[in-house]
């Protein structure tokens, strides 16, 4: 049922894990927020939202606008990449992608 998924939902969450998220993303100097196909609306909607936090924050659905974009980010910036692709058939598995790599700054 729809209760039961939404219940192994809460008690899966990492209220640590959260917490330290709230915390990069209330600090961040700029928060940009990257989705392609249906996940640009999901970083649209979001770019929306956290506007009301007073922090400079943008939204994009290009590949080139996001590699600019981080070409131009800084150490207290903030990425955050949003994908609805299941794992299991998921494209990106029939090639090597490039891996990133998470700097966090304390």
């Amino acid at each position: 049922s729809t209760m039961a998924c939404l219940d192994a939902a809460k008690n899966s969450l990492d209220i640590s894990a959260i917490n330290r998220c709230v915390d990069i993303l209330t600090q961040a100097n700029k928060i940009s927020f990257f989705g392609l196909g249906a996940s640009s609306a999901v970083a649209r909607d979001a770019q929306n939202k956290f506007f009301r936090f007073n922090i400079p924050v943008v939204s994009f659905d290009d590949i080139v606008m996001m590699r600019m974009s981080c070409i131009n980010s800084s150490e207290g910036d903030v990425v955050v990449l949003i994908s609805n692709c299941p794992q299991l058939n998921n494209p990106c598995n029939a090639y090597n992608p490039t891996p990133i790599r998470l700097l966090v700054w304390d």
